[in-house]
């Protein structure tokens, strides 16, 4: 059994502290917010293992130029690798622990590019540590080569984006000039068989007929597409652009007229308010005058009333006749003109209450008249707003129902009408591009084949679906110690996708296909154990995992996924995950917490630039399930 694990990793620079993680041969766990450096640390892992692009540079990188990364084989020998941070190229082999190399310490070169043919190569180094350099691939139906470790580690090191797509696990890379070379290489870790002893022998006939089909179902749609094509390519073109300026133009001016509509509406509707407010008004006024007037004639009828009553008084006094006071009913002889009884105590007789309180009514009918007159005025006041507010809504109708009502009809008419002839250029044009996509593809088919003594390898072999079957079992074991909801048979597709309990990876959201995507590779690791790197690392398997509600098994899954790895000897596992293990269980493994925050706990894979950068990073701050959980504070450091 050969194989490594990586022990630490460190990026250096001058005048900068030095960054550190450091990995137990087991379990690993670095928690935390998003953008506290987990994901840059796969980066800078993948990167040492012979990834061509250096990790994405983030602010806090600033004065560090060299990663370095220690691994530890089997046999207990300890490597450590040297790499440009930035530039990528070449490594530095040294046989020794980090700690152990000085300016001037010597190390072995290795190319960064494998070559089957040269032993000095990271790739070739890698290799020898896991016995696998002699195993041959299919490259193609027709073809074999010698394995990279670059084809290995994307079977070791998975991604944030890789652990939720879609697309099979069995086929990493996600393109399909390598889903042979990838199928060839997981079926190697499945059975232990490799492609060394394949003889090729591509069927001639089905190859020619494939070839002839091919070339008169392109031939066919080439002439479909030039029969309809009756507009030249250019001519579309100009037409087209000359379409989409004039769609602008009009989208402009549909909008503005839209805005002066809005405006126009809401002016009218503010003049409709001072109509009714000023309507209202009117009809009070006019309902004061009416009472006013009213009012008016009882004091007139009072005055004449009155007037009658003292100047009948007036003529009574001198008439002598036996008569009666129409006031108190007593004989006039003798009478007495004191009716102290009737309340008349400021006058002398009938004349003089009658005067006064004539005088007092014409004062009140003074007022009144001064108050009918002023109501009368604001009557006249009332009816020019109301005017006013008339010609206003009348105006603006006439605006909106004769300028740009009518005017946004037209644009909005011309704007259907070119969209309409916009859609048939761009279907048009589409057909130029299929022709000359078809036309590219007919002549990539190139001539006839002609016989070859190759001929066409099987798809599988006894031990290949042997091996598969075994390895589906094992996942099937695996979900079911992960507690995972509606576990089953494991098998796999035509299209080598994980099936579980008759559904396919690819259907289920993202969560359940990380979860599935980290069993597949766990799984692999264990399967293939003397003949797999001996490692894995996973990013975010559990951050995007949400249940449905009829599971409720959110919390169950998460610790039943780390209670099984903390229980695994055999292999080393790196989990950069969002979401912390259980407390209980962060004692059985190796636990960082990036709090994303210079003030609580470790910041991030980079220390803070205002510490001091002489100073070492201290290796209880990694110390195996002595971390405290920190609050979940973000700072950009690199993720």
């Amino acid at each position: 059994m050969r194989s490594f694990w990586i022990s630490r990793l460190r990026a250096i620079g001058k005048k900068v502290k030095v960054a550190e993680v450091s990995f137990s041969e087991h379990l690993n766990v670095i928690s935390g917010p998003s953008d506290t450096g987990k994901t840059y640390i796969l980066q800078c892992i993948d990167y040492m293992l012979g990834a061509k692009e250096p990790p994405k540079s983030v602010p806090e990188d600033e004065g560090y130029s060299t990663l370095l990364m220690e691994i530890v084989s089997n046999g207990a020998d300890r490597y450590s690798l040297k790499r440009s941070l930035k530039h990528g190229g070449n490594f530095m082999l040294f046989e020794s622990s980090i700690d152990d190399i000085r300016d001037d310490s010597e190390g072995q070169i290795l190319a960064a590019r494998h070559n089957p043919k040269n032993p000095e190569t990271v790739s070739s180094f890698f290799l020898g540590l896991c016995g696998l350099s002699e195993i041959v691939i299919r490259s193609s139906t027709s073809k074999t080569r010698p394995v990279s470790f670059r084809d290995v580690a994307k079977f070791a090191v998975i991604d944030e984006n890789r652990i939720i797509s879609d697309g099979s696990p069995v086929y990493p890379t996600g393109q399909y000039v390598t889903r042979t070379a990838n199928l060839s290489l997981f079926d190697y870790f499945a059975s232990g068989e490799d492609s060394s002893g394949l003889i090729t022998t591509p069927d001639i006939k089905v190859r020619k007929a494939s070839w002839r089909a091919k070339v008169e179902l392109y031939d066919q749609m080439i002439r479909d597409i030039e029969i309809e094509s009756l507009e030249e390519k250019a001519s579309l073109t100009d037409r087209l652009a000359r379409l989409d300026a004039r769609v602008s133009e009009l989208t402009v001016v549909i909008e503005s007229n839209s805005t002066l509509i809005a405006d126009s509406q809401w002016e009218r509707a503010r003049s409709w308010e001072e109509w009714h407010r000023v309507t209202s008004r009117k009809s009070v006024v006019e309902q004061l005058v009416s009472r006013f007037s009213l009012l008016d004639k009882h004091y007139t009828s009072d005055i004449e009333r009155l007037a009658f009553v003292a100047e009948a008084d007036h003529y009574i006094s001198q008439i002598g006749v036996d008569l009666h006071c129409p006031i108190c009913g007593s004989p006039f002889e003798g009478h007495n003109d004191d009716h102290e009884s009737d309340g008349l105590t400021d006058t002398k007789s009938i004349r003089f209450a009658a005067k006064a309180e004539i005088e007092k009514l014409n004062v009140l009918r003074n007022d009144l008249e001064s108050t009918a007159d002023n109501l009368t005025s604001e009557m006249d006041e009332l009816d020019f707003a109301i005017s006013i507010a008339n010609e206003s809504i009348a105006s603006i109708d006439s605006l909106l129902n004769t300028t740009l009502v009518t005017a946004q009809k037209v644009s909005k008419n011309e704007l259907d009408l070119l969209l309409t002839e916009r859609k048939g250029v761009a279907t048009s044009l589409s057909m130029w591009a299929r022709l000359e996509e078809y036309q590219t593809q007919r002549k990539m088919l190139g001539l006839e084949p002609v016989q070859t003594r190759d001929k066409e390898p099987l798809e599988s072999t006894a031990g290949s679906s042997t091996g598969r079957r075994k390895f589906c079992d094992r996942v099937q074991s695996i979900l079911g110690r992960w507690q995972f909801p509606n576990n089953g048979v494991v098998e796999f597709s035509q299209q080598m996708d994980l099936v579980v309990n008759g559904v396919a990876r690819r259907s289920h959201g993202k969560g359940i296909r990380a979860i599935l995507h980290a069993a597949f590779t766990i799984t692999l690791m264990l399967h293939a154990r003397d003949r797999h790197p001996g490692f894995v690392v996973l990013d975010s398997p559990l951050t995007s995992f949400r249940p449905r509600d009829e599971y409720q098994v959110d919390e169950d899954i998460q610790r039943a996924f780390f209670q099984y790895l903390s229980s695994l000897k055999d292999g080393q596992i790196i989990v950069l995950e969002n979401k912390e293990p259980p407390d209980d269980l962060v004692k059985k493994l190796r636990y960082e917490h990036f709090s994303g925050d210079e003030r609580v706990g470790r910041v991030g894979f980079y220390p803070p630039k205002s510490t001091d950068a002489s100073v070492k990073p201290s290796t209880s701050s990694v110390a195996r399930g002595a971390k405290k959980r920190m609050p979940d504070k973000r700072i950009k450091s690199g993720e």
